[in-house]
């Protein structure tokens, strides 16, 4: 029992360093781009995170599609050199 309480203990403990990591985060990117100080920036939060979000969705859908676009390029090649 005491090893599954220690063992809890770091599980959490890792995940609140992870979530104390993200606002960091968080908190300097909208502090390095407003030029505000990084306890002003707490508020802004949110709003830095549905940024980060888009902005990796984008980069995911436009990397997936030069991906996609190399694939048929080569799949091409590929069928007029069997050919």
């Amino acid at each position: 029992m005491r090893t599954f309480l220690r063992w809890l203990v770091v599980i959490i403990g890792v995940l609140l360093t992870g979530v104390l990591g993200a606002i960091f985060y968080l908190t300097w990117r909208v502090s390095k781009r407003t030029g505000k100080g990084v306890f002003s920036s707490l508020v802004d939060i949110p709003e830095e995170a549905q940024l980060l979000t888009s902005e990796t969705k984008s980069r995911v859908s436009g990397a997936i599609k030069a991906a996609l676009k190399t694939a048929r390029e080569k799949a091409e090649s590929v069928k007029n050199s069997v050919l």
